[in-house]
């Protein structure tokens, strides 16, 4: 003998509502990142509090050290890629059991763009990550050992100098051109201008652009690279192509809107109709007498 189905819909009701009741702590939210983070109140920290993985700091050389500001006349002295991201990601990753998050992912992304030469800028970023090696994925030629925070390059890139380490603590941000390119582990991302490849407006894509867009981000997960298009408008209707073709990384200066745009996917997911029919025909196999 089973429930009839005014006992299944109720028990079901149950289950949804302590769903409601108690939700869980907002996700990990892998897609989002800051671009220009900096620029936030409370960098690096504003991008946390709304669960982004992937935050952007650009840099430039002073001597022996590196300062995080958009031009070189903003640059301040106590604003060190070492006080705004390094030493903070580190405490956080040692309080956490070696995750930026508790019981998150590892490599949380921190792109660093070069604004001064990258050939003099890196031979500076190479020595000032010693310290910090313990947090960070380390770079083979062959493979990749992900830490809890993977650097990457952007900018003024120095590839040279990075193709001809056997062992390093950075890659490269790649552009489309170079997915053909062999090097297993240079370019850890991909971005591009998304303008330079598209030219949405608004509204839906066409079709020959959503299968363009596609297959990019299929390119990219071939060579196990991410895939991240910048210069894009804080539209959801763009975002929502974007999450669809599987782009890894959602570029936006807007950490409200796309936080709350990728929690209604996250949402959307949890509830979605299989699963509650899933729900359904679990309570239905219970025996009938299990609560007599």
């Amino acid at each position: 003998m089973y429930y009839n189905s005014s006992v299944i819909a109720f028990l079901l009701s149950l289950v949804l509502a302590s769903h409601a009741a108690a939700p869980a702590p907002p996700p990990v939210l892998v897609r989002a990142y800051a671009h220009n983070d900096y620029e936030h109140k409370r960098p690096l920290f504003d991008a946390l509090d709304h669960g982004f993985f992937g935050v952007e700091a650009d840099v430039h050389l002073r001597g022996r050290e590196l300062f995080v500001a958009h031009t070189g006349s903003g640059i301040k002295k106590d604003r060190t890629l070492r006080s705004l991201y390094l030493d903070p990601l580190l405490k956080l990753v040692r309080q956490n059991g070696g995750r930026v998050y508790p019981g998150g992912p590892k490599g949380f992304l921190l792109m660093i763009e070069f604004k001064s030469n990258g050939e003099d800028s890196y031979p500076v970023l190479k020595e000032m990550l010693e310290p910090y090696k313990e947090m960070l994925s380390v770079y083979y030629a062959d493979h990749v050992d992900e830490g809890a925070v993977t650097i990457s390059i952007t900018g003024h890139r120095p590839n040279d100098l990075l193709k001809v380490e056997n062992k390093r603590w950075a890659g490269i941000d790649g552009d489309l051109g170079d997915l053909g390119k062999d090097d297993k582990t240079l370019f850890p991302t991909i971005s591009e201008n998304f303008y330079s490849r598209f030219q949405w407006h608004g509204g839906p894509m066409d079709s020959s652009d959503r299968k363009r867009l596609k297959r990019y981000a299929d390119e990219a997960h071939a060579k196990g690279r991410k895939l991240r298009f910048y210069g894009i408008p804080a539209k959801e209707a763009l975002w929502a192509e974007l999450y669809v073709a599987g782009v890894d990384l959602i570029n936006t200066d807007d950490l409200d809107k796309l936080r709350n745009f990728l929690l209604k996917k996250v949402a959307a997911r949890r509830l979605r109709p299989s699963t509650v029919a899933r729900l359904s025909e679990q309570i239905s196999s219970l025996p009938a007498d299990l609560f007599q």
